[in-house]
């Protein structure tokens, strides 16, 4: 079982398990109005995990290219003289071979890419478990600033896509160079618009949960729990 698999069926447990939490405290109806308010934020753990992945991929393949030279890279084309030139390549018998731009290109963007979605990570997993917090702790966070983590999260969402976006192009590039006919396409635009909508979809459920949470029929439904409690 690969990892993003563990971490989508971690994040559904982790639902299962808050939503009866929940429903111990509140009526079925009213868990479900708040429902977003669970989902979200454990989407954006799973989300950005998945982005996590595809970065750690990054900066795997791009040392693997900076292992090698050019001669070498091409070595899976050339036959038994390739496969020669690969061991005297990596045994430092030949001399280095200066590379072309777009591997250099390549090589940058995919280690830009790889410590912005690192430094992303965890961003994004203290501020989505400060949002489901909120859920559980009414009252700790107000509903402005549950709503500006969700922004910070949007916005790292945002700039990772960039900046794989330009991963992804740069790679392409690579490719091209090596066979003909790949298309290119500007995927630093083409991510970057795919995020504004996801999460632009995703904000209009969420803040309607979180000002339910917030409204005054949440303090109503806390003083009915009391008072059953009590």
């Amino acid at each position: 079982m690969d990892t993003e698999t563990i971490i989508i069926i971690a994040g559904i447990v982790a639902y299962i398990l808050m939503r009866k939490q929940l429903l111990k405290n509140y009526s079925k109806k009213y868990v479900k109005c708040i429902n977003a308010t669970l989902v979200i934020p454990i989407m954006q753990i799973v989300f950005f995990s998945l982005l996590y992945s595809v970065g750690d991929g990054a900066i795997k393949s791009a040392r693997e290219i900076d292992r090698l030279h050019n001669i070498s890279t091409y070595t899976p084309y050339l036959g038994d003289l390739g496969t020669i030139a690969d061991i005297a390549n990596q045994s430092g018998l030949l001399s280095d071979i200066e590379r072309s731009q777009s591997t250099l290109e390549f090589i940058s963007a995919a280690g830009m890419a790889n410590n912005i979605v690192t430094i992303g990570i965890l961003i994004v997993v203290i501020l989505a478990l400060a949002e489901l917090y909120g859920v559980f702790r009414l009252g700790k966070f107000t509903k402005k600033r549950i709503l500006i983590f969700y922004y910070i999260i949007s916005a790292i969402f945002l700039i990772s896509s960039i900046f794989l976006g330009i991963y992804i192009e740069k790679y392409i590039a690579v490719l091209s160079s090596v066979f003909s006919g790949i298309d290119e396409y500007p995927f630093t635009f083409i991510f970057p618009i795919m995020t504004i909508v996801l999460m632009g979809m995703l904000y209009i459920p969420y803040s309607r949960a979180v000002k339910k949470l917030y409204s005054q029929e949440t303090a109503s439904s806390m003083s009915d729990s009391e008072n059953i409690n009590s």
